[in-house]
């Protein structure tokens, strides 16, 4: 299991746990979501269907968007197969 995988399946467990973008970036470009963070005060992650998330850039992530980015990925998993 890589240290993405590991990450991803913390994020499933404990929401509340110290995230920060980098986290969401790395998990992202290993599923296949685009990211976009030009320094603003938001980072965008956007899969390949369309389907779009913002999440506020601040160290560390709200435990609130967790599930939100988790459910985005396996959205685009679910995709795949």
């Amino acid at each position: 299991m890589s240290k993405v995988e590991k990450t991803l399946k913390k994020m499933r467990s404990n929401p509340r746990g110290d995230y920060t973008v980098e986290h969401l970036k790395a998990i992202a470009e290993r599923y296949g979501v685009v990211f976009r963070h030009n320094g603003t005060s938001h980072a965008v992650f956007r899969t390949p269907n369309g389907d779009q998330l913002t999440v506020p850039a601040r160290k560390p992530i709200k435990a609130v968007y967790i599930p939100k980015f988790v459910e985005l990925i396996d959205s685009v998993c679910a995709e795949k197969e």
